[in-house]
């Protein structure tokens, strides 16, 4: 913690205005496939807080800061290989991206009155785990059955307990459908 706190501090001097650190998490992970996760995070937050580390949406930091430029040799950035998104949205892929995208634009067009069944299933569908499962060959025919799956539940908006479709439990569970239909 005091090396990340050190860090943004020659960050900011470098910069001229303060520096950022983000810390993205695949929150699958907490929890669902590390079940001490949710224990880490906390810590994390209370270690933060005790070394006087200010911790922020990164909504609200970016509302505030103009981006910085990008080098021209960057490239595609992606914990994907080989840095160009195919992992996601490759040929392998591309039936699960399409079909994603299709539930999210029926989904859309049903406006603010959608169903929140139906908007929880399209988070689980657009879940970016199936398609890393199928480029990786891992799980063998396990996420495009459960993406089948997801798919088959936002259509009947039937995905609850006792059903034959996934169940989400509290995935998302106060989620809106207004952010998405926000420009």
């Amino acid at each position: 913690m005091g090396r990340s706190i050190a860090r943004l501090a020659s960050g900011s001097e470098a910069l001229g205005r303060p520096a950022i650190a983000v810390c993205a998490i695949d929150t699958e992970l907490l929890g669902h496939w590390w079940y001490e996760g949710i224990w880490w995070l906390e810590a994390v937050l209370e270690e933060a807080g005790e070394r006087g580390l200010e911790l922020r949406r990164l909504d609200d930091v970016l509302e505030g800061c103009a981006p910085a430029p990008v080098p021209p040799d960057a490239g595609v950035t992606s914990w994907g290989s080989p840095r160009d998104l195919s992992t996601w949205d490759g040929p392998a892929v591309a039936d699960l991206a399409f079909d994603a995208r299709a539930a999210e634009l029926q989904l859309l067009a049903a406006g603010p009155g959608a169903d929140r069944r139906r908007l929880r299933e399209l988070l689980a569908l657009q879940s970016s785990d199936w398609a890393f499962m199928v480029t990786r060959r891992l799980a063998g025919p396990y996420p495009r059955e459960r993406a089948a799956g997801h798919r088959r539940a936002f259509e009947t908006g039937d995905g609850s307990i006792g059903s034959s479709g996934p169940r989400i439990r509290n995935l998302a569970a106060h989620a809106k459908v207004s952010p998405l239909l926000a420009p």
